[in-house]
């Protein structure tokens, strides 16, 4: 089973400088992106089919997990209904993400970090 949880590896990013590619936020029936999308040639948003249950919704799925293998990261939001890095960890616990993610949090508006979370 998953679990966030040492050890893990965390990188800091330079102050100010622009953070990689992340997943925002997850709405109803898209995912937010923001970050660094030009190289990848990614949109700000990104549509799903609307279903009742966001962690079994197929389409979402298959979305996190080629966002993950292009190398964007997942923000990290206790506020948020599903968080992008729960989700994730969620994909992880289910076995349908063998990889690791990365999480992307911040410690100031100008300050952020990636921790790297493996499968245990």
């Amino acid at each position: 089973m998953h679990r966030k949880g040492p050890p893990y590896a965390v990188a800091f990013g330079a102050e100010g400088a622009i953070p990689p590619p992340y997943v925002r936020a997850i709405a109803a029936d898209k995912v937010l992106l923001a970050g660094n999308l030009q190289p990848l040639g990614l949109a700000a948003e990104l549509s799903f089919p609307e279903t009742n249950a966001l962690d079994s919704n197929p389409a979402l799925i298959d979305i996190m997990l080629n966002l993950n293998a292009m190398g964007v990261v997942f923000s990290y939001d206790p506020k948020a209904a599903v968080s992008p890095s729960w989700f994730m960890a969620n994909l992880q616990d289910k076995g349908l993400l063998i990889e690791s993610y990365q999480e992307i949090s911040w410690r100031s508006p100008k300050l952020w970090h990636l921790t790297t979370y493996e499968l245990l």
